[in-house]
């Protein structure tokens, strides 16, 4: 299943939508009711930076693969393109398949930070991306619950959307 980072960490930097909800770990089947999820995703979502990037973790590597850059975010602006690959925040190499790591970047990740990215694009060429996180748009909000509570039909009915 896709995961979405909207630098909330779900997300993604980088959490997932599952991981901002709650979940042990962040990556995997929330185990969290959809109420549960409501509750939290609402009640964090004011305090969690956000720049506007979608994607995935590669779970071989814990690096956080963009898929998708929202128009006019800060990531856009700053110069983040699909296909980024996030190897590194504020100077410190990241692996979101690691609980540890994945939270010290989710700790950083706040309204009016400044953050340095280190993303490696499709050539394997690494550079560092400068950007100022904005709180959750209430549409982006929305979205992403949206999103996660398809996850839930998903793990209820054994589907995959």
């Amino acid at each position: 299943m896709k995961r979405f980072l909207y630098l909330l960490i779900p997300a993604a930097l980088l959490v997932s939508t599952a991981a901002f909800a709650g979940e042990g770990g962040g990556y995997g089947a929330c185990e969290q009711s959809a109420q549960t999820c409501i509750n939290m995703i609402a009640a964090n979502a004011g305090s969690r930076g956000w720049m506007g990037v979608d994607g995935d973790v590669d779970k071989e590597t814990g690096f956080y693969m963009i898929s998708e850059v929202a128009a006019h975010s800060p990531a856009a602006e700053a110069g983040f393109k699909a296909g980024n690959i996030l190897t590194a925040v504020n100077g410190t190499a990241v692996n979101f398949n690691n609980e540890e790591s994945a939270q010290a970047v989710m700790a950083q990740l706040v309204p009016d930070a400044k953050i340095t990215f280190t993303v490696k694009n499709d050539y394997g060429k690494e550079k560092d991306i400068k950007v100022t996180l904005l709180e959750m748009p209430e549409a982006e909000v929305a979205k992403m619950l949206g999103k996660h509570l398809l996850h839930h039909v998903e793990v209820a009915d054994g589907s995959s959307r």
